[in-house]
């Protein structure tokens, strides 16, 4: 029989009450229970339940009682906005050229380098759809994404000039790609983003008496934008661990913070890992602005030691994943890398494109001319380490390799060892982990979204956790980060 802890006594009295709530569930603390427990409290209370991974979904349908409702954010929109769109979302994939030819987009030269018509719509149409994931009323040059290559850095920063010459000539091009997407009729490609921000605009009504959302440290914009339309109406119940919001760097939001609620209160019992574990989590959530600090079940065995045959090792980046994975395939050893393999293989199709002399789309590399000028850009533009480490992984495989590997490597389920980033670990665990070499070496200088990411990798670890080849957990960077605190030993776990 399901006991609860005194937790999640607290959290159960504070839904009663009927106010808002936010709910910090630390790394492995029995968050869905304690969803569960909630719906399970009065039956006569309508719950909806949102996610927005389609596995949780499925998961918490088996789990929860009859008056609890699951759905993705995205299937809800649907229903209030999409209905009249559905035919045109199984339409055929449209070239970039014809997509440009019904935009009236023609190519351009900005600065030195020609854009062409068909990279200039796709700009357009990805405005469009960053415009859909923010909470604003209409689309805006901010909505273009910055293209690198065209501007020359400015003291050591990204420089504009170009930029903003190119937003204002498809800013126009940006709003016929948004014009179209709210016509039943269109013609474009259409987008599931397109329905969920009509839906949005619309004031979207979602008829339940507490509205859940799980994961709410890292919900777009346009998402919590919904959920605060429904706090007329109904009890909102945010859950999720602020100190695992990763997803900054796509526009993400921490709606934790953001909601005004009533009650704050948090899980920080571990049922993942015991207290050797815990610990190494806890010197990470000391570097940063939370007062969270999680407790080791007693009774598992947690160690931080050596792995020889890991369950899974995570890195920091896909570049550092995919390196892993054909080292390992060229041991004979089966591994399976988790997300990230499509972008991976897009960019190396590109770079054999530049490789061979022809110019690319791909969003990453359509404004360099050659191969020789995205290596010169990575050296020498303070920009360009946001694809350095792909571009070093090309120059030390090659394109075929990379694709080869990619393509060929087994499925999860029948691989021996499981490849993934720190991203795309999150929701995961494994009994015994190793880290990637590739997560930064000072954890006194690094940013807090980085300590986050490091804090999601430490924790998804069960039995045995090998941080050997990570230079920020290391004994030194340990030491100088307590002492800049003014913490001279390791920090006791929370009783």
């Amino acid at each position: 029989m399901f006991q609860p802890t005194d937790e999640q006594v607290a959290i159960l009295e504070a839904f009663r009450t009927g106010g808002d709530m936010v709910v910090e569930a630390g790394a492995g603390t029995g968050k869905t229970r304690s969803i569960q427990m909630l719906a399970e409290s009065d039956p006569n209370v309508q719950v909806q339940f949102c996610a927005f991974n389609k596995s949780v979904i499925v998961d918490a349908t088996e789990r929860m009682p009859a008056n609890t409702t699951c759905n993705t954010v995205h299937s809800l929109a649907f229903r209030s906005a999409g209905t009249p769109f559905a035919r045109r979302l199984n339409s055929a994939r449209m070239p970039g050229r014809e997509l440009a030819r019904r935009l009236g987009v023609t190519g351009l030269k900005i600065g030195e380098k020609w854009l062409s018509d068909a990279y200039l719509a796709s700009l357009a149409t990805r405005g469009a759809v960053r415009f859909c994931q923010t909470a604003d009323p209409e689309p805006a040059e901010h909505h273009i994404p910055y293209v690198d290559g065209i501007d020359e850095p400015e003291n050591g920063k990204r420089g504009w000039r170009h930029n903003r010459q190119l937003r204002a000539y498809l800013v126009p091009f940006m709003a016929k790609v948004w014009e179209d997407a709210t016509n039943p009729g269109g013609e474009l490609p259409y987008r599931h983003d397109f329905y969920v921000k009509l839906a949005q605009l619309r004031g979207m009504h979602i008829a339940a008496d507490v509205v859940m959302v799980d994961e709410a440290q890292d919900i777009s914009p346009v998402f919590a934008a919904i959920v605060e339309q429904q706090r007329a109406h109904a009890q909102i119940v945010a859950i999720g661990d602020g100190n695992q919001a990763i997803y900054g760097f796509t526009g993400a939001l921490d709606y934790l913070q953001q909601l005004d609620a009533q009650h704050r209160l948090a899980l920080s019992q571990s049922f993942r890992f015991g207290p050797a574990i815990a610990d190494l989590a806890n010197e990470l959530l000391a570097e940063l602005p939370t007062e969270l600090r999680l407790r080791g079940l007693a009774s598992i065995p947690s160690r931080i030691a050596a792995v020889d045959a890991p369950d899974a090792c995570l890195y920091r980046t896909n570049a550092g994943a995919v390196g892993e994975l054909i080292r390992l395939m060229e041991a004979g050893v089966s591994a399976h890398l988790v997300g990230g393999a499509n972008d991976v293989v897009s960019f190396a199709r590109a770079a054999a494109d530049l490789i061979d002399g022809r110019r690319t789309s791909h969003q990453e590399l359509a404004c360099f001319e050659s191969w020789f000028e995205v290596q010169d850009y990575v050296k020498s533009d303070a920009m360009g380490d946001e694809i350095k480490l792909l571009v070093g992984l090309i120059d030390r495989f090659g394109p075929a390799m990379i694709i080869n590997a990619l393509e060929r490597m087994p499925g999860e389920k029948v691989a021996k060892v499981v490849l993934s980033t720190g991203h795309k670990s999150k929701g995961r665990q494994w009994p015994q982990v190793r880290l990637g070499g590739d997560f930064p070496d000072d954890l006194a200088l690094m940013a807090d979204e980085e300590i986050r990411l490091m804090y999601v990798a430490v924790t998804r670890a069960q039995l045995v956790l090998d941080p050997r080849l990570v230079g920020c957990l290391s004994a030194e960077s340990m030491a100088a980060s307590r002492l800049s605190r003014g913490v001279a030993a390791p920090l006791p776990v929370a009783a």
